[in-house]
């Protein structure tokens, strides 16, 4: 442990002056180095707004009766604030709203006006104890497989809530939300997707 504690110091106290060219200073990440003198440009402020039209669901190529209604959903994600790598929010739908918090839900009900207030538990770590937690459902899904007692979608859908291309398309909105900052102009989803991801996977 002294030797590995030695190491980390004698790095953590490397520096640049003056006569750093400035290409060696660019490749590192340099420890308490000023970020506002840094080439870093990651968005500290990013508001993002999302709108989907309402659209007819389909099942085995027939159109179903019902639809996905149009919605409208918006993030702030902001570096400065007291709640670090918390989530707040407020889901509004036709019979009733959620809000929640990294630390409780709370569902209201339009028709009975009750509210009822939920407050999973709190493992702690990383995100809340996300990272570990998807860790854990990530195995499971594994495992559920491998012994024989699921096909891959079930076990995506049992243990992990979610198909492999729903990650991929919530991945896919996150870039197409950055190009949309980067360019400043409205990104049309479906346009965007034929674009970067169905044109290059053929």
């Amino acid at each position: 442990m002294p030797f590995a504690e030695t190491k980390l110091l004698k790095r953590l106290a490397e520096d640049y002056d003056d006569a750093t060219p400035q290409e060696d200073i660019d490749v590192r990440p340099w420890f308490g180095r000023c970020v506002w003198q840094s080439n870093n440009d990651v968005c500290d402020d990013q508001l993002v707004t999302m709108t989907w039209e309402e659209e007819s669901i389909y099942k085995d190529g027939i159109s179903s009766s019902r639809s996905r209604g149009s919605k409208t959903a918006s993030i702030h994600m902001i570096a400065f604030t007291e709640k670090q790598c918390e989530r707040r929010g407020r889901i509004y739908g036709s019979q009733g709203e959620i809000e929640y918090d990294s630390k409780m839900i709370r569902v209201y009900d339009f028709a009975t006006r009750e509210a009822k207030v939920y407050y999973p538990p709190q493992p702690g770590g990383g995100h809340g104890g996300g990272d570990a937690g998807l860790v854990q459902q990530f195995v499971k899904a594994v495992s559920a497989v491998r012994g024989g007692h699921m096909n891959v979608a079930e076990a995506q859908q049992v243990h992990v809530g979610c198909s492999l291309e729903d990650v991929i398309r919530s991945h896919a909105m996150v870039f197409a939300a950055e190009e949309a900052r980067l360019t400043k102009r409205v990104v049309k989803w479906k346009e965007w997707w034929a674009l970067n991801v169905e044109a290059t996977t053929g």
